[in-house]
């Protein structure tokens, strides 16, 4: 219950209608951008990358992401552009175009199962992983330790190899 508490806390934030973020999980913790306009696949995610030693910060409209983006450093993005939510879809292409100018950031673009044309523009961008359609917990939670480690080498100047 605290953690959906949490989360709602950070929706808020990020929609402008609180004044300070609510940080979860250790400081030292690499920050991970969660950008989803549904609140469950929000929690989901944020969940995963907790779980994996991120500390999630969520996003739900392109706007607050946006100016998220630009006063923090965030290492991982995980972006959520599935169908069912095709109103904010077209901003979170946007906000993925805008991280990817980031060289420090790792992409990870949730799509949709059945839109080959939107793979195809994912790995163009240049996303360091592309889901299409929603993975299982344990396995987003895997993607996200993998993130951990690449990041690293990343932050120390080593080449990565995207796991996708």
């Amino acid at each position: 219950m605290a953690f959906r508490k949490r989360l709602r806390q950070q929706a808020e934030l990020v929609s402008g209608s609180r004044s300070a973020p609510v940080q979860r999980g250790p400081v030292s913790a690499p920050l991970c951008l969660v950008a989803s306009a549904c609140p469950t696949r929000q929690e989901r995610l944020a969940e995963c990358a907790t779980v994996a030693g991120w500390r999630p910060v969520i996003c739900a409209s392109l706007d607050g992401a946006l100016s998220t983006v630009r006063r923090t450093l965030f290492r991982l993005a995980i972006v959520d552009l599935t169908e069912s939510w095709s109103e904010e879809v077209t901003g979170f292409r946007a906000l993925a175009e805008h991280l990817r100018q980031q060289t420090e950031l790792l992409l990870v673009l949730c799509g949709n199962a059945d839109v080959a044309s939107e793979e195809i523009w994912a790995r163009q961008l240049g996303a360091w992983m592309y889901l299409p359609g929603m993975v299982g917990e344990e396995e987003m939670q895997m993607i996200c330790r993998a993130a951990v480690e690449s990041a690293n080498k990343l932050k120390h100047g080593a080449p990565i190899i995207a796991v996708s």
